[in-house]
Parts: structure tokens; C-alpha cells; sequence
């Protein structure tokens, strides 16, 4: 297991040396899809990026939550707001390529480009621009193999609830497809009860529209089942062929072992495609699990 570290880059003081083409802004759809997730893909791909940030399926989830905008121009961005307001862009192209202006709307406000890899942080410092991290924001990084096999001793919490859980159960896990996509709703619904939080205090509406919207989003997930009751599902995707990200991991509190052998099993069962010549990865993207 590694630490990810991400940058922030503030950009409040240099507003004026960013090349203007623009101003629109629109909250974030579903039809924003084929501008954004293309150009983000690219970025993943091309500067070996790890960040759920620049994940499309990701952004449209959680778009309320981040109050998320789509900047349209020539090269189109996505905007957001940090817990304190401040505003937070996610590019969509290197930094040389980002031709923006940021809408008269929010002027005042402090902006910084969120997250960027350190490849980056010079090119952005030649522009004028300062560079924080952030480590609250830090999210972690496994190797495949590390989650399928739950060796080592920082895991072995994880994998004693694992082996108890298989020593009490006959346990099994199918592609959360067709008609499992109900069970996996009706099992969402127990798991928000169990929670005791409001809707909104939970991410119960974003799981709820994964599972939905799967196909269109370019999510796979699985299910697990023991003694043939479902206890949990999980849902993700492919960030680049060699990362995978976890968005949403589901159990009930009563059956236990049941979230390691979720993260064990997602490891499992990644699409073919997810090598390269780094080893398979998996990215935990700090989503809560019961």
C-alpha cells in the first residue's frame, strides 16, 4: 500500500495570465459526458494519473455535493467548491494547453487547479503560480495483488475477518448485472437504515443513481452472496487499463469479513484489459463502507 499525494495549485493571484477565450458555466449532466470523460481519459493515460478527480462517473455522482460546473471553452474544464467555497478547477488538458477564463460571477473568490500530478508543478510555477499539498486529501494506492491475496501484516485485520467469515458461511459473488442490480438496491436501502443518517449525510443518492445508471457511466460492479443471501455488492470502474477505481462498497454491519472480501473480490475480477506494464493497480478512492 502507497500514499497518493496530490497538489494544489492556488491560481487566486495570477487569474490575469491565464489565456482567455470564454465565459460560460452550467452544472454538470450527463450529456457533459462525452466532452469531459474523452480529455480526462487522455490525462490518465498520458501522465500516469491515479486521481478519482478525473474520473467522468465520479464527478457526475458526487456533482452536487462539489457543486460541480462544467467551464465551457476550448479547452472545457470542470469546476467545484471545497468545503470552505473556494473554488477548485479540474482541467482537461495539460497546463500550457488551458485557455479558460473564470466567470465574473465569483470574482473575489480564491481558485487553484485540483489535483495535478507533480510532473506539473513547474510548468505551473513558469506561469506565475504557487503549489500547496494537501495531506488530508491523500487517498491510497494498492497494488492488485496486495488486495487479492490480503497478504502482509498491516492487512491481516482484514483477512482474519475474512477467513471467519468464509469459515461461517458458504459464500459466493456474481457480476452485478441485470436482475442482481435490484438486490443491490434492496440491499442499499437496509444498509442507509442501518446508518441512522439523513440521505444527504450519506452517499445513499450517489450510490443509488451508480446503480441505475451503470452502462452509461461505464461501471461494473459484483455482488456477493452468502448462503445465498445478499450481504454486499461493490461497483467501479477503469480509471486508465492499469487502475481501477472502488466508488461505492456495500454490507450490512451484522455480517462480518463481508467489506475485505468485497475489496479482495473487485481485485479479482477486473476487466481483462487492466495491465500494463506497471502491474495492475487499485485505487480505494475514499469511499465509505459499512
Amino acid at each position: 500500500m502507497e500514499n497518493c499525494d496530490r497538489q494544489n495549485l492556488s491560481i487566486s493571484a495570477c487569474i490575469d495570465e491565464l489565456r482567455v477565450t470564454i465565459m460560460k458555466t452550467e452544472p454538470l449532466a450527463l450529456h457533459h459526458q462525452s466532452i469531459i470523460a474523452p480529455a480526462w481519459k487522455k490525462l490518465c493515460i498520458d501522465y500516469d494519473l491515479h486521481f478519482a478527480e478525473y474520473s467522468f462517473a465520479n464527478a457526475y455522482l458526487f456533482r452536487k455535493k462539489h457543486a460541480f460546473q462544467l467551464i465551457e471553452c476550448e479547452t472545457p474544464c470542470v469546476m467545484g467548491q471545497f468545503k470552505n467555497k473556494n473554488f477548485y478547477i479540474i482541467p482537461s488538458v495539460s497546463p500550457k494547453s488551458i485557455q479558460l477564463k473564470l466567470p465574473e460571477c465569483t470574482q473575489g473568490k480564491t481558485y487553484c487547479f485540483f489535483p495535478i500530478p507533480e510532473v506539473w508543478i513547474e510548468e505551473f510555477k513558469g506561469m506565475g503560480m504557487s503549489s500547496t499539498t494537501c495531506r488530508a486529501d491523500t487517498d491510497y494506492l494498492f497494488h492488485v495483488t496486495k488486495l487479492q491475496t490480503m497478504a502482509g501484516r498491516e492487512l491481516s485485520s482484514r483477512r482474519n475477518l475474512l477467513n471467519q467469515l468464509e469459515r461461517n458461511f458458504k459464500v459466493e459473488s456474481r457480476w452485478l448485472e441485470g436482475k442482481e442490480i435490484a438486490k443491490a438496491l434492496d440491499l442499499l436501502e437496509l444498509w442507509h437504515k442501518q446508518s441512522g443518517e439523513s440521505q444527504e449525510k450519506t452517499d445513499y443518492l450517489s450510490c443509488k443513481e451508480a446503480l441505475e445508471l451503470m452502462p452509461q457511466l461505464q461501471l461494473f460492479g459484483r455482488i456477493i452472496y452468502a448462503d445465498q443471501q445478499v450481504i454486499g455488492f461493490s461497483i467501479g470502474e477503469l480509471l486508465t487499463p492499469g487502475t481501477a477505481l472502488l466508488h461505492f462498497a456495500k454490507s450490512l454491519h451484522e455480517v462480518k469479513g463481508t467489506t475485505p472480501y468485497l475489496y479482495r473480490d473487485f481485485a479479482l475480477h477486473l476487466p481483462s484489459t487492466a495491465v500494463d506494464k506497471y502491474g495492475t493497480r487499485f485505487r480505494n478512492s475514499c469511499v465509505k463502507t459499512s
